[in-house]
């Protein structure tokens, strides 16, 4: 078979009778032709030129079918296919695909994971690819499992030793991948690194558990509240043993109330919210006196000292 799909058309009569003499001295020829209607309208055919001997005189056969469809949904699969390939191999995510022995059949080398090229790596699996054993191995019965139950595995987070001692955090997704029959025969795969994430994660923790720490042990009373700008109520979200301490009721008893300002009283309520607000409207510190309601009833007055601070919509004092 023999394809002129590459000459640049229109093809010459000189094309013409070349494919002629081929079918002559050759045998058959199929090729395809991007030929003229008579209106000037180009479309592409597919023909085929025989020998044949009629009359006791060579002739060539010509059997001419209108192809022109199928090119169009060929060129518009090339560019979806261009289209894919290009997005696939500019996304930062590894994307892989592997066949039902683990295999790398496709792999875009994208998410930062160095094992080499995206040729490379096809027909080789995660054993073939580096010193660490444990993570191949790791690797290897997560698939099969998947292939064998039909479970897709979502969002596994699985982090890469470096070579200074660090780690590189991935989040791994991996689905069975069927044929037209709806048979297993392998599995797609995205690896997303989330180092940041992860890093941002354990600062976070951190910083919770050194704040933790401050809390437990202030000499303090200390509390964060949500604050209704409009009615000057406080909602108690957290606080600390002290708090609880000086209120002389449970962390249950505090947190169940609408309104701190059941449990503690102020000389002047009014000018105390009043000050509030506008202190909020500053953002200033503002602080005061108050005496907390026990029901042991004894009454404590303290000293306070409180910040509102403003989320979007929603206010809260930190005092």
């Amino acid at each position: 078979d023999v394809c002129s799909s590459d000459l640049e058309p229109p093809y010459t009569e000189k094309e013409a009778r070349q494919w002629v003499r081929k079918a002559i001295k050759e045998g058959p020829q199929r090729f395809e032709w991007w030929a003229k209607r008579r209106n000037g309208e180009l479309f592409w055919n597919e023909t085929h030129l025989r020998h044949a001997v009629i009359g006791g005189q060579d002739r060539v056969l010509a059997f001419v079918s209108d192809i022109t469809e199928r090119k169009e949904a060929e060129e518009a699969l090339a560019r979806e296919h261009s289209l894919l390939r290009t997005l696939v191999h500019t996304l930062p995510d590894q994307i892989f695909v592997k066949d039902i022995n683990s295999a790398f059949v496709f792999n875009n080398m994208g998410g930062g994971r160095d094992i080499g090229d995206a040729d490379s790596v096809i027909g080789k699996t995660d054993f073939d690819l580096g010193p660490n054993h444990a993570f191949a191995e790791l690797c290897y019965e997560q698939e099969q499992e998947i292939m064998r139950t039909g479970k897709a595995m979502i969002g596994h987070d699985f982090y890469i030793q470096t070579e200074s001692g660090g780690k590189r955090w991935y989040s791994s997704t991996k689905v069975p991948w069927r044929n037209d029959k709806g048979d297993i025969i392998g599995l797609v795969g995205l690896n997303r690194e989330i180092t940041e994430t992860k890093q941002a994660e354990e600062a976070l923790r951190v910083s919770e558990e050194q704040l933790k720490l401050i809390l437990q042990h202030s000499s303090d009373g200390i509390s964060i509240s949500r604050y209704d700008l409009a009615t000057g109520k406080r909602k108690l979200l957290m606080c600390n043993d002290k708090y609880v301490e000086m209120a002389g009721r449970s962390l249950e008893e505090l947190m169940s109330v609408d309104d701190l300002q059941e449990f503690s009283c102020y000389s002047a309520l009014e000018e105390v919210q009043s000050q509030w607000r506008k202190r909020l409207e500053a953002g200033k510190p503002c602080m005061g006196q108050g005496q907390w309601l026990r029901p042991d009833g004894k009454n404590n007055c303290y000293e306070w000292t409180a910040t509102a601070v403003r989320a979007g919509e929603r206010c809260f004092v930190i005092g």
